[in-house]
């Protein structure tokens, strides 16, 4: 599937159905996202609905573990602790890149992702890589390398 395969009203679908939300990662992660190595989130409300998304290019896939906890800890600013109309409840990960599997890197990144989003109260609702082939889901509780 792919981002044309999206219902006219995603934007107010709830980013829980991992069809739906691979779609939506596919939306927003463009080509030159994929090249330039991108973190893309996807910022939800309370309802899991998209509320803002954001990408970080240029990000080095095998760095450290401190580095990858401080990719993620500028969304403490709009955690629970935020006014209620601005906070972020949840998010959707993606890790573009050019190649088109799921790499040992990208499980690292998304073990810390959920590791920091759990410390700061935010739900992830997913983990995903963008690769020039399409979009694949991360499943933490599975085998996911290729």
């Amino acid at each position: 599937m792919s981002f044309q395969d999206l219902p006219e009203d995603w934007e107010y679908e709830w980013l829980l159905d991992p069809t739906i939300t691979a779609d939506v990662v596919d939306l927003f992660a463009r080509e030159s996202d994929r090249r330039a190595n991108t973190l893309l989130l996807l910022l939800t409300d309370r309802c899991g609905r998209l509320v803002q998304p954001v990408a970080i290019s240029d990000m080095r896939w095998g760095c450290s573990e401190e580095e990858r906890e401080r990719a993620f800890d500028w969304l403490r600013h709009f955690s629970t602790g935020a006014e209620e109309d601005e906070a972020i409840e949840g998010a959707v990960i993606a890790f573009c890149h050019r190649q088109p599997r799921i790499r040992n890197s990208d499980l690292r990144w998304a073990e810390t992702a959920q590791r920091r989003l759990d410390a700061m109260f935010i739900e992830l609702l997913g983990c995903y890589v963008a690769h020039s082939a399409g979009v694949r889901r991360i499943d933490l509780d599975e085998e996911n390398v290729a």
